[in-house]
């Protein structure tokens, strides 16, 4: 099934989204495709001809998946871009809010939307200029084809339509009679006396009270003013008026305030009040969820001479089994904090993946904690929820209540309800508040005993995590946790070979595909061969060189290669090992290749500018070749000429040359034969020298 938010226009150009993508290639193969095949649009979509191109150019069979056509891809689309058209540029909020008075909230809202459709083809006619700038249509007819299609499934009351035909007699009623076309019968204009005393106050209080289309604030429109409003219409529909208190009864009821919670207070208010919640099990096994969070610890000790008040602890928590795998703490909390609580959940968990992530508001707003779980976690997304709802808040209060029963505890405990609850400072005495190193221990052992609590099943937290891991989790690489938690740094390649300095010491790095990456990657030679390497301080054996995309965004690097450091060979014979030998046969073979791929690229490029030259030749007026073919015939006739042209010059100067051009009669080859003792021909100039 193809969902329509699946599919858009970009610059007139069909994009279909991941998740449309994900329905018929894995995880994997959308994300290498992303960066190898497909074409990227906006942010978040892919133009659908590129992956269809890619699909048909698949050199095995059960690689060519069976894709929907780009012409089915646009009808979706432009149904879609109908639809919101309508909604967005004919759709009548006043219009709105006077059927609900009459008629109700259900079937306002068919009303306006069927005459927003309708609204639509009248005011757009026959202009095929219009309709195809706005809608993407050539012409009416299959405008209102289109039209019918969406609104067949709609079931608008009033406009229960199933075809073109049927769509088109509706048009010409509405043009004639506008929105009384829709209504009806029993609601119309002679029937208004069916409706009952108590119908008519219950929709005109229930609508005015729901502030249709309005800013959703408490105060506008209170009960009294939608009391005032409520006697305009009675006296405009000769109705007697219910009574204040009886308005107020009404407002209490339940199923109105249901009904006006998401108008009036907005969907949140709703879907905590009203809607129904989603019950869950709870996650079974370890590794499947992790939440993280910042946990706030209220304490005082001395810290340099001076007293703190507060401490920072970021733990990561395994879901499944409550555990801490992983925890940094600090003043504030900050990126360098997460990257050393993950370092540990990573090692705690074996290097294997996570499959998701929870937290509040910390990944919101922190771009590097959210590229180190895109290689953390299986789920590209991590999932980010409220507070109510985020399994690191409630974990972290009982994690935190342990602290509860030192002297220096200054927070609030997991029950407390008022903020007054908290201990008051004017008590503690400076001289009892612990050393940093003591307030450090005591957190270590709290975590680490708070690991060790026994739990239902007679294991420990942390012996549940051991016991219910997750099968079938991805290992993350070597080069992965460089790229997460190492150091970086931007190196030009030269020579075939990258140096990096750390401290005062300089390690060299050889790169075997130097001469490939010359003549094969725009972007390396774009950068000038300028490249950003991930390393590991404490472990230089192995980088990581990746092709600089952006030079402030790190998530946007294409990774090249993961290059070993240089083995170095021996000066003298005498002095060869088996490894000094190997080393010298790898750098005797890169020199090679290098060389090899130079000399024929230079080869190519004398080759083809002699062909450039010799076609200048002939399409020149002049053969005045530069080499030496047909056995030098041309080239001795040219030299004579420039020697004969320059003797000439320096003999009679500018003006004389001029008249000898112009044929004045006089010949001057005899003076010169008789100055020079030489003999030479007399060689007539063409006019255009």
């Amino acid at each position: 099934m193809i969902l329509s938010n699946e599919i858009s226009f970009v610059n007139k150009t069909v994009v279909v989204s991941y998740d449309f993508l994900r329905k018929f290639y894995t995880e994997s193969a959308v994300k290498s495709s992303t960066s190898r095949l497909w074409q990227k649009a906006e942010k978040g979509w892919i133009v659908w001809q590129s992956v269809l191109e890619a699909n048909e150019k698949a050199k095995r069979e059960q690689d060519r998946k069976k894709l929907p056509s780009l012409k089915e891809l646009q009808s979706v689309a432009l149904s879609e871009q109908l639809e919101n058209i309508v909604l967005e540029q004919f759709y009548s909020s006043s219009e709105a809010q006077d059927l609900v008075v009459h008629y109700g909230y259900e079937l306002a809202k068919d009303y306006s939307e069927a005459s927003a459709w309708l609204r639509m083809l009248t005011e757009l006619g026959k202009d095929k200029q219009a309709i195809r700038r706005l809608t993407g249509y050539n012409t009416k007819t299959n405008l209102r084809k289109a039209a019918a299609n969406i609104l067949k499934f709609k079931n608008l009351k009033g406009l229960a339509i199933t075809n073109a035909a049927s769509l088109r007699v509706k048009e010409h009623h509405y043009n004639n009679l506008g929105v009384e076309c829709i209504i009806s019968g029993k609601f119309g204009n002679k029937n208004a006396a069916k409706t009952e005393v108590k119908d008519f106050h219950d929709i005109t209080l229930v609508g005015l009270y729901m502030n249709i289309d309005k800013p959703q604030i408490y105060h506008i429109d209170s009960k009294y003013g939608v009391y005032a409003q409520y006697l305009d219409k009675c006296d405009a529909h000769g109705k007697e008026a219910m009574s204040v208190s009886w308005v107020k009864q009404h407002f209490s009821c339940e199923r109105v305030q249901a009904i006006i919670s998401k108008q009036r207070y907005g969907k949140k208010h709703q879907k905590a009040h009203f809607m129904n919640k989603i019950r869950s099990e709870k996650v079974k096994y370890s590794n499947s969820r992790i939440a993280l969070d910042g946990i706030p610890i209220g304490a005082t000790f001395m810290y340099k001479g001076e007293l703190k008040w507060q401490y920072n602890l970021f733990p990561i928590f395994d879901v499944a089994s409550g555990a801490v795998i992983g925890f940094s703490h600090g003043f504030n909390e900050n990126t360098a904090m997460f990257k050393e609580a993950m370092r540990q959940a990573i090692h705690t968990a074996n290097y294997k993946k996570f499959k998701e992530v929870v937290s509040d508001g910390f990944l919101k707003k922190n771009i590097q904690a959210n590229d180190i779980l895109a290689f953390a976690c299986e789920k590209y997304n991590p999932v980010v929820q409220n507070p109510q709802e985020n399994e690191a808040e409630n974990m972290g209060f009982i994690l935190q209540e342990r602290f509860r029963k030192y002297p220096w505890w200054t927070g609030l405990g997991i029950t407390t309800n008022k903020k007054e609850s908290r201990p008051n400072r004017d008590f503690f005495k400076v001289k009892e508040a612990p050393a940093y190193s003591v307030f450090l221990k005591t957190i270590f052992k709290e975590v680490a005993l708070y690991n060790a609590e026994i739990q239902e099943n007679g294991n420990s937290r942390i012996g549940n995590y051991n016991q219910n891991f997750r099968k079938q989790s991805e290992f993350i690489h070597p080069s992965v946790l460089r790229r997460m938690f190492g150091d970086w740094t931007t190196r030009k390649i030269v020579a075939g070979m990258l140096e990096v300095q750390v401290g005062k010491k300089t390690y060299k790095y050889a790169v075997p595909e130097y001469a490939d990456w010359l003549g094969n990657d725009q972007e390396f030679s774009k950068n000038q061969a300028r490249v950003r390497v991930y390393f590991d301080k404490n472990d230089m054996s192995q980088v990581d060189i990746c092709n600089i995309v952006d030079k402030d965004d790190l998530s946007k690097d294409k990774f090249k290669s993961t290059l070993n450091e240089l083995e170095l060979t021996s000066k003298t014979f005498s002095e060869h090992t088996e490894k000094t030998k190997s080393a010298l046969g790898t750098q005797l073979k890169n020199r090679k290749s290098t060389k090899d791929f130079l000399d024929k690229e230079e080869e190519e490029y004398k080759k083809a500018q002699k062909e450039l030259t010799m076609q200048e030749m002939v399409n020149s007026e002049l053969k005045v070749p530069f080499t030496n073919d047909r056995n030098g015939k041309y080239k001795e006739q040219y030299n004579l000429a420039e020697a004969k042209y320059f003797e000439d010059y320096f003999s009679f100067g500018e003006s004389g040359m001029m008249q000898k051009a112009a044929g004045d009669g006089i010949d001057y080859s005899e003076e010169l034969e008789q100055e020079q003792k030489t003999e030479s021909k007399t060689i007539k100039i063409p006019k255009r020298w």
